[in-house]
């Protein structure tokens, strides 16, 4: 009797044991995003958090798909819209990226990421922008190709543009500066440090950018602002996103 009572007892445990194990399972099954090489693998995409393998030979990580304007399936790499994040940051941090992309908050997703990728296949650019006072404008390119780090990450090819505002080709060919890695070609200071942010600045950014600048609602070359949305000169932004998607060769 005491036998039978045992084994039906290990028995019970057993299949605790089982179901446990099944349910951890599910739920990590559940927790851990769909791995894809680009947002278009995920089409038609549902916006949300996805992991991306550049290669066989890299670690997937996470990346933000959202379905832009135009009905295509996008990859955001730049997003701001509420200044809760810190943008004057170390080469580091701008080449490994921060911020949680997971959370749906600010952040870069990273120099070494993008390199990864838009060294990998064929990207377009676009940029998007809205004002404190809501009014939307973007651009878009048809090439989008960032450099290595032994080169200082420098902003390689952006094709075609199109849109309603240019903010980024005063930008091609120039390298990459943070506060702590000046590469803008400016002897008098470093324009990372002038701003108050970190890009592809060329003598700063005339007739250009200063994306990942101070969040402010305020007209300053310290802010979030591209100099030819017009007056006022230097008008900050309230958000910005850059996203990148596979080019349809």
């Amino acid at each position: 009797m005491i036998t039978i009572g045992l084994k039906a007892v290990l028995i019970l445990v057993f299949l605790l044991l089982e179901q446990a194990t099944c349910l951890n399972r599910t739920n990590n099954a559940r927790a851990s995003p769909q791995l894809v090489t680009d947002c278009t693998d995920a089409s038609p995409v549902t916006n949300g958090v996805y992991r991306i393998q550049t290669s066989p030979h890299t670690e997937p990580f996470p990346v933000l798909c959202i379905r832009r304007k135009d009905n295509r399936e996008w990859m955001v790499i730049q997003q701001r819209f509420d200044g809760s994040i810190d943008f004057q940051r170390n080469w580091q941090d701008y080449r490994d990226g921060f911020g949680d992309v997971s959370d749906g908050g600010e952040f870069w997703l990273g120099l070494q990421k993008i390199h990864d990728l838009t060294s990998s296949a064929a990207y377009e650019l676009a940029v998007e922008m809205t004002d404190f006072i809501g009014a939307y404008r973007f651009g878009l390119y048809s090439s989008f190709v960032v450099g290595s780090e032994e080169e200082q990450f420098p902003l390689k090819s952006l094709g075609q543009y199109s849109g309603d505002v240019d903010c980024i080709s005063a930008h091609l060919g120039k390298k990459f500066t943070t506060f702590d890695n000046d590469n803008d070609g400016f002897p008098e200071w470093n324009c990372a440090v002038r701003h108050q942010g970190a890009w592809w600045y060329d003598r700063c950014y005339l007739n250009g950018s200063n994306l990942n600048g101070l969040y402010r609602n305020a007209a300053s070359d310290l802010a979030i602002t591209c100099i030819n949305l017009g007056s006022p000169l230097f008008k900050g932004l309230k958000q910005t996103r850059l996203l990148i998607r596979k080019r349809q060769l």
